[in-house]
């Protein structure tokens, strides 16, 4: 009965959600709980259902409070304009080449993603890069592409919504979990390197290398929104970019939890970059709100695995799994899946 509970349960989940009947963070809380209240009541499950959602909540705690400060110290780099010159670098190296072009969009795409929030990523690759784009007339499809790839890569970072919930589920380490990926990233964003360099170069056969002149190269480097500008920082960038050089190499190194790491980060990331309360104060509430979408789901997903471990429906689900799946095929599971 428990198995069956379990198996119910996950695709009532996986329904909802794929129908787009309740978002992600709805069908997390709602359909355990629902589940589990039902079993409860004919007595197949524990009546402590406030017990194990709060111990699942407690489990990750520690990971949703990670995100919430990973996501703010990326965000307020971005907004100090951190990486403001590696796009402006692109755009004036490039003078008119589609090849140059198509793999500098797909390094700043990288980079940029560092926050692990694709809709960012998108806004500041439009802004920098469609302009030249449709000036140079290259293929919008090739933009989207390199830049939805990369943001894809650049999302498995633990502060990112599929790894963080991962880690939340799993209980597992993130530094761990961050060592462990970076190999595959890297090879990823190498390979991507090599495909924006075909695109560029069929790009470059199509339409030759243009000449721009040094009026339009500063016109597509300048920004069109002045409260955008309003919050750069250029006379700060050498020292956010050391301070997050150093911070993600003590992340991967361990030096300190990360949770602490990208704390302290955001409090010096504020204080560096806007010294007056009311700066601080607005920075804060402009990027909660990428912070927070992220941090509700870590915490659903806390609810469902407290409630689906401590009824036993996962140990039932494993283990029917593991009666299913063949013997001989144990060693390609991994793959399979």
């Amino acid at each position: 009965m428990v198995t069956f509970f379990s198996y119910a349960m996950i695709i009532t989940f996986m329904f909802l959600i794929m129908k787009k009947k309740l978002t992600p963070f709805t069908a997390l809380v709602l359909v355990p709980f629902i589940f589990t209240i039902i079993g409860a009541l004919i007595g197949i499950f524990p009546t402590n259902i406030g017990e194990m959602a709060l111990q699942g909540i407690k489990d990750t705690a520690t990971t949703g409070v990670m995100l919430l400060f990973a996501i703010l110290y990326f965000s307020i780099m971005l907004d100090a304009g951190l990486f403001d010159p590696l796009t402006n670098f692109v755009i004036r190296a490039a003078k008119g080449d589609p090849l140059k072009i198509t793999v500098g969009t797909a390094i700043v795409a990288a980079m940029v993603s560092l926050n692990g929030d694709g809709t960012t990523t998108t806004l500041i690759t439009c802004t920098a890069f469609l302009p030249i784009y449709r000036r140079l007339n290259l293929s919008i499809m090739n933009f989207g592409v390199l830049v939805i790839l990369m943001n894809t890569i650049m999302n498995l970072l633990p502060w990112g919504g599929p790894t963080a919930r991962v880690i939340a589920v799993l209980d597992v380490n993130e530094q761990a979990i961050l060592r462990s990926l970076a190999p595959g990233m890297i090879v990823s964003v190498i390979y991507m390197i090599f495909v924006a360099y075909y695109m560029g170069k069929k790009e470059r056969k199509r339409l030759g290398i243009q000449q721009l002149t040094s009026e339009e190269i500063e016109e597509l480097c300048a920004s069109s929104d002045k409260d955008e500008d309003n919050l750069k920082r250029p006379q700060y960038i050498w020292i956010n970019a050391i301070m997050t050089i150093v911070l993600v190499v003590m992340l991967v190194l361990g030096t300190l939890p990360s949770v602490v790491l990208f704390l302290v980060g955001t409090v010096l990331a504020l204080i560096i970059n806007y010294h007056s309360l009311s700066e601080q104060r607005e920075r804060i509430q402009e990027n909660a709100g990428d912070a927070v979408q992220v941090v509700i789901l870590v915490l659903g997903a806390g609810i469902l695995m407290g409630l689906f471990t401590g009824t036993g429906m996962a140990d039932a689900l494993a283990l029917s799994l593991t009666n299913i799946i063949p013997e001989r095929f144990g060693r390609f599971w991994g793959l399979i899946v």
